[in-house]
């Protein structure tokens, strides 16, 4: 079994955590079929950004952490890192004549 936990946390902590977290992540056998039936009203497919966007910036703020070399507590309702050299990541400064 491979354990990617790293925390300050103690070890009462961790085991409640481990508890209470799913042990898996449901799987699919058809993306294709899965999100065509979504579109006709069907489950929500689970390629769903309510599914993958907290997958996807769960490892986008590691990626911060080891650009840093440093711990960060994300605010994830600002987009907003807990320290500022991460930010120069998180959001560009785009040149004249281009907009988002």
């Amino acid at each position: 079994r491979t354990k990617f936990l790293v925390t300050g946390r103690d070890e009462d902590e961790v085991a409640q955590i481990e508890k209470d977290t799913s042990k898996s992540v449901p799987r699919t056998k058809d993306e294709d079929y899965e999100w065509l039936e979504g579109i006709k009203g069907g489950p929500t497919p689970l390629s769903h950004f309510a599914h993958s966007g907290p997958f996807t910036e769960t490892v986008l703020l590691g990626n911060l952490a080891v650009r840093t070399g440093k711990k960060i507590d994300w605010d994830g309702p600002a987009m907003k890192p807990s320290i500022a050299e991460a930010e120069q990541y998180v959001r560009r400064e785009y040149r004249k004549g281009w907009s988002l």
